[in-house]
């Protein structure tokens, strides 16, 4: 996301013609003419020696990027090393070790940034993943309220994973994203409790949803009362904690009372690490997996392949 660019100072001319005639050549900036690369519309260039730079510039930046870009639908901020636990590839085809050349002002990126994005009022589809810097999840909430069209919401491994401060602004966020019709939610030790179903409630058009989450735990009740209340949810994935009696009891809960309204409903609940998880997924039909339940980015994908 940033680049250098390098002017070097092209040498001085030696094939013998004297300095009486050097008004015949051409001044020394139409030489570079055609070579001098323009700056690039987005972030100021990254410097190694910045590392200190105040959040403040970063956030200008990103300020500077939603008045150019009024118009951008689909955006992801991705930190480096992220891995999901559910990834669309398979764990030998990534690199363990973190690439030097990705964007290290992704670690940065924190409520301030996330508020920013208030400016993407045609923003439909935001992905955000392996951001530690977004910690109590204001950002979120500001840019819900400025975001009406926000249609597709992904969110994985951001803030403190151990505590996730940011839950009740999470859940404020949810209240107002009264558009959403996708929810992709990974994160740790997520209580998908009867508070977090009210609020999801508000989605009046939510059709997909996907919880992901290690050491996670969900209210059974809840999440019946929530397909309830939310007639048009065709996707109800929930691959988080709990035992596998209770998944499986409240998988069959759900397909029997709603499958019958909803043909096209897909109802997968598992222990997120029990060894039989593979074949389970294998069983997911291919749309929803591809496009849902497993995690992927779509930056530099060809147009035919992306979803959006």
């Amino acid at each position: 996301m940033h680049t250098h660019y390098h002017h070097e100072k092209m040498p001085g001319s030696n094939d013998g013609v004297s300095s009486n005639n050097s008004s015949n050549a051409p001044p020394p900036s139409s030489l570079l003419l055609g070579l001098k690369k323009s700056a690039r519309v987005g972030f100021q260039n990254y410097k190694p020696d910045s590392e200190q730079t105040s959040s403040v510039d970063t956030i200008s930046g990103l300020a500077q990027l939603t008045l150019g870009c009024t118009l951008l639908e689909t955006l992801e901020i991705i930190g480096p090393g992220f891995v999901s636990d559910l990834p669309r590839l398979e764990p030998c085809t990534r690199s363990s070790v973190e690439p030097r050349w990705m964007c290290t002002w992704a670690r940065g990126v924190g409520d301030a940034h996330i508020a920013a994005l208030e400016g993407f009022k045609k923003l439909r589809c935001l992905t955000l993943a392996g951001l530690p810097g977004i910690l109590k999840g204001t950002g979120l909430v500001h840019m819900a309220k400025h975001c009406k069209n926000l249609k597709v919401l992904s969110l994985a491994k951001i803030g403190v994973v151990k505590t996730m401060n940011y839950a009740p602004a999470l859940l404020e966020t949810l209240r107002h994203c009264t558009q959403l019709q996708e929810l992709r939610l990974e994160q740790p030790y997520l209580n998908a409790n009867s508070a977090f179903f009210e609020a999801l409630s508000c989605c009046s058009f939510l059709r997909r949803l996907c919880l992901i989450s290690r050491s996670g735990t969900f209210d059974s009740s809840a999440t019946e009362t929530f397909m309830e209340r939310c007639r048009l949810v065709v996707m109800c994935h929930l691959f988080m904690g709990g035992t596998l009696v209770a998944c499986r009891t409240l998988q069959k809960t759900l397909i029997e009372r709603f499958s019958a309204e909803r043909p096209a409903l897909s109802v997968v609940i598992y222990p997120l690490h029990h060894e039989d998880l593979p074949s389970v997924i294998r069983d997911i039909p291919l749309t929803l997996l591809d496009t849902v339940t497993l995690f992927q980015s779509h930056v530099a994908q060809p147009p035919h392949l992306s979803p959006y």
